[in-house]
């Protein structure tokens, strides 16, 4: 009730598992729309994946319908983080280096892509040879990827990396801005260019930032243990007039460091508005209770301190008071004598 009726404030949901932050974000979105008279063009919701933005929405539609509000849910600018700012490029495309009619590139499309261009890339810049030992022109593309995806995701200066004394940032630097430039030129856009494309709009042009900031005043970004340094960067620009942004997450469930992730956003969060309203939701309808005892036990067994800093939001996951739990072991450990078989292991035994 307190996250739900939290609205016009930074907020903070510490969402455990199965604790129901869907339900509680449908709530708070439908109750803004009913307190607030605010319209969807007014309110971006970000989730982790398209799946979760359609189910969110249709929980929205249904109570709407309950409601008899005369509401077009597709005006909301909701998705995945890459979704809406996409489609915040397409609205003031004028001011964006690529061109209507652009391609985008999925994670496979820019494998493929790089891999086309791996040949003339190593021939422009023949020194990246000392630091790429990848074999074969595949597994080239694949390291270039990473550090393309890192450098944009990490919002890193590459200007700074080309004036380095490290010969390999400076190797580096160079690749990453030919990649850059040539993507321009065919105008093709990966996913984490979308993220530095849009950041690039509203930092240079202003008044792309203050239409937009004038045009969507409530915030709610769900999984923000999984966002990395550039999105947030960009949701606190755009929040930045309103202040009214709602994140949601679980730092016990920071999965996608691999993928650019860093957990310090949600642990931060609060530290970053003098007001903040942090909110715990720690009830675990899902799980069955011994599930619940393991985690807290296991969570317990660990050491979340580091000179004086947490890193992690201090909570105990509990089952509902009034559930009845059968008595049957609820957690088991399955050993295998070697690793290449554990996947099969596991699915007989689940058989």
């Amino acid at each position: 009730k307190r996250a739900v009726e939290t609205t016009e404030q930074p907020l903070l949901i510490v969402a455990g598992p199965g604790s129901g932050k869907t339900f509680t974000l449908t709530e708070r979105i439908v109750n803004i729309i009913l307190k607030k008279s605010v319209q969807p063009e007014n309110i971006l919701i970000s989730t982790f994946t398209e799946k979760a933005a359609k189910e969110i929405l249709t929980r929205i539609s249904n109570k709407i319908l309950e409601y008899d509000l005369k509401l077009n849910v597709n005006d909301f600018y909701t998705g995945t983080l890459h979704s809406i700012f996409l489609r915040l490029i397409d609205e003031h495309l004028e001011y964006s280096v690529f061109k209507r009619s652009y391609s985008i590139l999925d994670d496979f499309d820019q494998k493929y892509y790089v891999y086309r261009h791996v040949y003339g890339i190593f021939k422009k810049i023949p020194e990246l040879a000392d630091y790429i030992k990848a074999r074969g022109q595949w597994d080239r593309a694949s390291s270039l990827i990473g550090i393309f995806n890192k450098f944009t995701e990490e919002n890193i200066d590459v200007s700074l990396l080309a004036e380095s004394a490290d010969e390999e940032l400076q190797a580096y630097a160079k690749v990453y801005d030919y990649y850059y430039h040539l993507m321009i030129e065919e105008n093709c856009i990966d996913f984490a260019l979308i993220e530095k494309e849009f950041y690039r709009i509203i930092t240079e042009h202003p008044e792309v930032l203050e239409a937009i900031q004038n045009k969507i005043e409530y915030f709610m970004i769900d999984e923000y243990q999984d966002t990395n340094t550039l999105q947030e960067l960009i949701l606190l620009k755009l929040a930045s007039k309103s202040k009214k942004i709602c994140v949601v997450g679980d730092d016990d469930q920071s999965l996608y460091r691999f993928r650019g992730a860093t957990v310090r956003n949600i642990l931060e969060f609060s530290q970053k508005f003098s007001n903040c309203v942090v909110v715990k939701l720690e009830t675990n309808y899902r799980s069955h209770d011994k599930i619940i005892d393991f985690y807290n036990d296991y969570i317990k067994s660990k050491s979340w301190d580091k000179d004086g800093t947490s890193f992690r939001h201090e909570k105990t996951i509990q089952a509902p008071e009034d559930k009845h739990f059968d008595d049957y072991p609820s957690v088991l450990k399955l050993m295998v004598e070697e690793e290449v078989v554990w996947n099969q292991e596991v699915l007989e035994f689940i058989q």
